[in-house]
């Protein structure tokens, strides 16, 4: 079996990736040059997701450990058919909302990497659900993508906090803006 990326990096391995001290982390975290949060005991922690942005935003190369494995991505576009989902499925680990209610309960006790959803779900509109998605602190780290072709509602949703509108039915557009941001590839 391969293995799996980490979903969560400390400071020292962050520290060992860049070539730096431990306090030099520190103090780009508390300068706010990557996302992090604390555990109970006060120590840092770093997202995948985020270190890889980090690292590429930095010009850091990107470790192995962190390409290895697939980012999880929950499709609740009610917009995807089986073949839009195998396309996405080489590259990532896609799982399809069968009921939007659970999938957001989910989200707070085990959040993937990034979320598609259409210009509505279940009758919630786009902007509603990514706003509440980054409003909680367990999938504020989420990436959203919008996919529909409701190109009216790109500044809509872009304020809102979503990464991406990408015009249904592009499903090449989709996944090339979902591998960018999750950092698949180099």
């Amino acid at each position: 079996m391969a293995s799996r990326s980490p979903d969560l990096l400390t400071a020292s391995q962050l520290a060992a990736f860049c070539e730096v001290d431990l306090k030099t982390i520190h103090n780009w975290a508390e300068r706010g040059r990557m996302r992090f949060f604390r555990t109970p005991g006060r120590h840092l922690r770093f997202r995948r997701v985020d270190t890889l942005d980090f690292l590429r935003r930095y010009g850091y190369p990107i470790p192995e450990e962190l390409l290895l494995g697939k980012p999880t991505i929950w499709d609740l576009s009610e917009c995807l058919g089986v073949e839009e989902l195998e396309g996405l499925s080489r590259e990532l680990d896609v799982k399809q909302a069968r009921s939007l209610p659970r999938t957001l309960i989910a989200l707070g006790s085990k959040p993937p990497d990034a979320v598609v959803i259409g210009a509505e779900a279940a009758g919630v509109p786009a902007t509603t659900l990514t706003r509440a998605i980054h409003e909680s602190e367990p999938s504020r780290h989420v990436r959203v993508f919008i996919y529909t072709s409701r190109e009216e509602l790109r500044r809509e949703v872009l304020e809102a906090g979503a990464s991406a509108l990408i015009g249904a039915p592009d499903v090449v557009a989709l996944m090339r803006a979902v591998t960018s941001a999750l950092g698949i590839g180099r």
